[in-house]
């Protein structure tokens, strides 16, 4: 993915799928028509957390203490769990608000400045931030 495709992804399903896989590195149930999980893959679990597409079509997500709606492009409490998940890979974002844009200042490993993104809502510009943050070399 390219940082213009990653830039043009809007808020929804898709956006919240890659930052799952990509940035939090959860796993993808393989059965999409439940929302429970089989019990082989509450046994695979461990420490980490797995995520599926709920009947209404958004992310759930489970760990050993339960299962939960995962939004972070919509949610701001799941966009911060991403912020926290780049803290542990190194990373910083610094949040400017102006009057109808959110910008997310994001700062490498080395505190060195990487990107500036903006975009209409924060968890939107969080998201988009940490999939461009991984795409660093």
């Amino acid at each position: 993915m390219t940082r213009d495709e990653v830039l043009a992804l809007e808020a929804g399903k898709e956006l919240d799928a890659l930052v799952a896989t990509e940035v939090m590195g959860w796993a993808k149930c393989v059965h999409p028509d439940t929302n429970w999980l089989l019990d082989e893959e509450w046994k695979k679990l461990g420490e980490g957390e797995v995520f599926w597409y709920n009947t209404l079509g958004l992310i759930s997500a489970a760990n050993k203490n339960g299962y939960r709606v995962w939004r972070p492009s919509y949610n701001i409490a799941s966009s911060f769990e991403v912020v926290e998940k780049m803290e542990k890979y190194g990373y910083g974002m610094v949040i400017w608000t102006m009057t109808k844009i959110v910008e997310v200042y994001l700062r490498g490993v080395n505190d060195n400045y990487l990107e500036s993104i903006q975009a209409a809502t924060l968890p939107l510009a969080i998201c988009r931030a940490a999939l461009l943050a991984k795409m660093q070399p």
